[in-house]
């Protein structure tokens, strides 16, 4: 036999307590889901380290020179990019640059951390004579050359007493790196 289940007047009040409790229990969790606060402000974030790059003015050759106009200590690496550069491009690295194969892309590590202030020998990048732009070469009419220059921190490490590399740089190379006379101290 199957039993119904009646409401009755006694279960009247149970539901709409039930019904009440249900509906503030909802209402306080949408408030806490649908809920947003407006920020205001905000703060500039400076920690100091800051390179400028000079390729000089000739559109080809390049004269690169980078300086640190920073507040800190900074470690820098540079390398030259183009289509098929390495076939019409004479580079030549001054003093303190030590070159490293990475990944098909040859980086130039400056040797020694720049003082705020100090600039690094010229790495040149000259399209040699015997190449000129016109009909017997038309794909130096294209020829685009990229200078990128990448400069972090100079972070000493006490325990290694060495630099420490940032993320994707060549570990080897940053070991290398002289550090400045007064070496920051490892960030924690």
């Amino acid at each position: 036999m199957k039993t119904q289940m009646r409401i009755t007047k006694k279960m009247i009040p149970a539901v709409l307590i039930l019904l009440i409790c249900l509906s503030v229990t909802i209402g306080g969790a949408m408030a806490y889901f649908t809920d947003y606060e407006d920020a205001y402000g905000g703060a500039v974030v400076q920690l100091g380290g800051e390179t400028e790059i000079d390729e000089g003015s000739d559109a080809r050759n390049k004269h690169i020179v980078i300086t640190n106009t920073g507040e800190t200590n900074m470690i820098v690496r540079a390398a030259v990019l183009g289509n098929d550069y390495e076939k019409y491009m004479n580079i030549t690295a001054g003093a303190g640059w030590v070159p490293s194969q990475e990944d098909g892309i040859t980086f130039y590590y400056y040797s020694k951390a720049l003082a705020p202030g100090e600039a690094t020998t010229a790495i040149d990048a000259v399209l040699e004579d015997k190449w000129t732009v016109g009909d017997a070469h038309p794909e130096l009419n294209d020829m685009e050359i990229t200078v990128v220059h990448e400069s972090a921190q100079a972070v000493y490490d006490e325990t290694t007493q060495k630099l420490t590399a940032p993320e994707g740089w060549n570990e080897a190379m940053v070991g290398r790196i002289t550090p400045p006379a007064h070496p920051q101290q490892k960030q924690e």
